[in-house]
């Protein structure tokens, strides 16, 4: 017996007290700078204009405190008017409808049909010649943590002159465009050829909205294609956590989880504007199709579904967008970062990585090569699980990094 203790002593390597194991690398980048700190309401999108104007979203759609009552004077759009204050954007008025953002006259209740007052804000972006862009899904959230459906008038799209900061057309889309649960996510904005293309989550009814900025008639494209479509059984890792969809009771109580099951949300143009991007939020791969088909309304489902090239994985994701290398830049938050498509090599590959990450929301790209994108800690949530409570904590923050190269922002920013 002692023998073979002495044998197995000898056949087993000492533990030495200086050996350092191989770890995961992420740590602090020290290329990344905190561009704004946010202290009031919870923020997703983010557009920063040629003169360096910042403005940020905070939608009524996903978080109840965002919503305005008609007494908490809640913004849905506000500029950034310093390292950590912001103000209502373009003015008091439109981001306070009167009497609040919801109808509670109504059973269930319903959101507002107002087509002159921000209700629900979901994203902001600022296309080439400076020109922001809201778009207003129409749907705020009860005191009761439910999503109130839209009305008819309240889903638009809002175009504002910074060189005026006036409101310069709004487009109002039609109930069989705008569902009473659509979601519209996220616009992009190809000037060259006057149009719009918008994301709609819409939970069972996902499709690619397409508007024409010139007589602003609007289609929806490939609804319900596997493409736009939640991934059954979906469930993304961030921070450590399973990430699930709260289901509430009448009351608003948290009464379970399921998978999450938002459609398609990412968008983004490529700088020739011939391609469009997207991907769904349940789901990690990146889709491409090509926009002139988009744009003829007689295209057929058929034909477009032929068209779609899945690009493979790209990680889970919110918000993308492009830069004039033609790269797609999109949020990683399964790996704590932010990467990089390049459609030339179809590689995807980590171009930002830093332990304060959690969820990338929003990303804008800037004339003079610098891409920002909130940080929200959206995996917190009471919308995850953990039995819908609140574990967010202030300030959420702005970054901002410079991108790889020379890019800068490009017409399909």
């Amino acid at each position: 017996m002692k023998a073979l203790a002495l044998a197995l002593m000898f056949l087993t390597p000492a533990l030495a007290t200086d050996y350092q194991l191989l770890t995961d690398p992420v740590g602090i980048d020290p290329a990344l700078e905190i561009a704004h700190l946010y202290y009031t309401q919870w923020p997703t999108g983010i557009a920063v204009s040629s003169s360096g104007r910042k403005f940020s979203c905070y939608p009524a759609g996903l978080d109840r405190d965002n919503t305005n009552d008609g007494t908490n004077q809640r913004f849905a759009v506000a500029e950034l008017t310093s390292n950590s204050t912001e103000t209502p954007y373009p003015n008091y008025r439109i981001n306070n409808p009167p009497g609040g953002a919801i109808d509670y006259s109504k059973t269930p209740a319903v959101t507002k049909g107002l087509s002159e007052y921000f209700l629900g804000v979901q994203s902001v972006v600022i296309d080439y010649e400076d020109t922001l862009w809201v778009m207003d899904t129409g749907r705020a959230t009860t005191l009761n943590d439910i999503a109130a459906a839209a009305s008819p008038g309240g889903t638009k799209l809002i175009a504002i002159d910074l060189a005026t900061d006036q409101v310069t057309r709004t487009y109002i889309f039609t109930p069989d465009i705008a569902l009473p649960f659509s979601y519209f996510d996220n616009v992009r904005i190809d000037l060259q050829n006057n149009f719009a293309f918008i994301s709609d989550s819409a939970g069972g009814q996902d499709a690619i909205i397409v508007l024409d900025l010139t007589t602003g008639d609007a289609w929806r494209t490939l609804q319900n294609d596997r493409s736009v479509s939640p991934v059954y059984g979906f469930v993304p890792f961030v921070w450590g956590d399973s990430q699930y969809q709260v289901t509430r009771d009448a009351a608003g109580a948290p009464d379970g989880a399921t998978f999450i099951n938002f459609g398609v949300g990412g968008i983004a143009l490529s700088p020739t504007l011939d391609t469009l991007y997207y991907s769904k939020i349940a789901g990690r791969n990146l889709y491409a199709i090509p926009t002139a088909l988009l744009r003829n309304r007689n295209t057929t489902q058929a034909e477009l579904v032929a068209y779609v090239r899945d690009l493979g994985e790209k990680g889970f994701s919110e918000g993308m967008t492009t830069a004039s290398d033609g790269r797609v830049y999109l949020g990683r938050a399964e790996q704590d970062g932010c990467a990089v498509y390049d459609p030339r090599t179809q590689l995807v590959e980590l171009f930002v990585h830093d332990k304060r990450i959690n969820f990338c929301y929003s990303f804008s790209v800037t004339v003079d090569g610098y891409i920002y994108f909130t940080v929200n800690q959206l995996n917190y949530s009471p919308l995850a699980s953990f039995g819908g409570r609140d574990r967010r904590v202030r300030p959420f923050v702005l970054f901002r990094v410079k991108l790889p190269g020379d890019a800068v922002k490009a017409p399909g920013f």
